[in-house]
């Protein structure tokens, strides 16, 4: 039975760590930030350290050394990311290659709005979406991995007594539940 769950997501790395702690290579398509933000991120949420104290790089000894050791282990982790383009060829290439070098068993895209494609001038962005998300259906069954993409929400879910998402709350297509898995 198919199930669409949606849940907040405080990134990418929330997707990755438990995945990357058993060993799977998983890939990274980083529309929204670059690899190293992202890392320091990863670095942040798995310490249990604020972001802000990491990236300000104003921590206590302790807060120092947790993110040594993390940066350490992640090093060895078998991970790829890719932070250079949003352009949908250029991305599905990407994710073709490390299946092929790397053997990926994971392809998480942050995030789905920033995707830009080449496709018909009449077509509206809703339609745009909607082609994108089918793409990436289409190559999570070719290179026969999970593809976890994530989506913008739209504003009216934080002003709700209980701010949990519902697949009304996607952003820019109906397309999005129709395609997920």
């Amino acid at each position: 039975r198919r199930h669409t769950r949606l849940r907040t997501v405080t990134g990418v790395q929330t997707c990755a760590l438990p995945i990357l702690s058993h060993g799977v290579s998983v890939g990274f398509m980083s529309l929204e930030m670059g690899a190293k933000q992202l890392v320091r991120r990863m670095a942040a949420t798995a310490s249990r350290i604020p972001f802000d104290k990491v990236y300000s790089g104003n921590l206590t000894d302790d807060e120092f050394y947790r993110i040594s050791e993390y940066m350490s282990y992640f090093h060895k982790l078998p991970v790829r990311i890719a932070d250079k383009t949003r352009n949908w060829t250029k991305l599905k290439a990407q994710a073709k290659r490390w299946k092929e070098k790397n053997n990926i068993g994971l392809l998480i895209i942050d995030y789905l709005q920033l995707i830009r494609t080449i496709r018909n001038r009449n077509d509206n962005r809703e339609q745009e979406v909607a082609g994108i998300t089918a793409d990436c259906k289409e190559l999570a069954k070719e290179l026969d991995i999970p593809v976890i993409l994530l989506s913008q929400l739209n504003r009216n879910v934080e002003s709700r007594s209980v701010p949990e998402p519902t697949p009304a709350d996607l952003r820019e297509s109906g397309a999005i539940e129709q395609d997920a898995d």
